[in-house]
């Protein structure tokens, strides 16, 4: 797969089998650097797995970014088609910047993250370090003190 400005991890390719662009099993990877940071990852996958499931576990927020004049693409209808694909199980809360300022959105946007998700889901300008607008919850985003010990999927 084409990464142009390999800001995201491209290994979908090793098991892309049909040649479709699909890839026909999970890849992921371990974000260590010293045999330490790799055996504390896999203590807190453990941990995680053994955990007792809450309703954070069936929770998604789905975020979209506001279509502006010069954008080509419906965020909020693609974020839309996302949430389609959900479980039925699972509840999904939408936000979408074209609703509201932005300091109300990323103080919505915070506070759900805050209250245990279990997928934090964004469509819109920006890249893995940064969200457009005043709501760049990646770059400022600090965990409330209240804070579940949910961890959240941010894909």
């Amino acid at each position: 797969m084409d990464t142009v400005s390999n800001e995201t991890a491209s290994d979908d390719w090793f098991v892309d089998f049909k040649g479709d662009g699909l890839p026909i099993l999970a890849v992921g990877r371990i974000p260590a650097r010293t045999p330490e940071e790799a055996a504390l990852v896999v203590s807190k996958l453990i941990d995680y797995e053994n955990a007792e499931a809450g309703t954070w576990t069936q929770q998604a927020v789905m975020i979209a970014d506001k279509t502006e004049e010069e954008d080509s693409f419906d965020f909020e209808g693609a974020s839309a088609e996302v949430e389609a694909l959900l479980p039925k199980s699972v509840t999904s809360q939408r936000i979408s910047r074209g609703q509201g300022n932005d300091g109300a959105i990323r103080a919505q946007i915070i506070d759900s993250i805050n209250e245990g998700r279990l997928l934090v889901n964004y469509i819109g300008h920006g890249s893995v370090e940064i969200w457009r607008g005043e709501y760049s919850v990646l770059m400022m985003w600090q965990p409330s003190r209240t804070e579940h010990a949910c961890p959240s999927l941010l894909p």
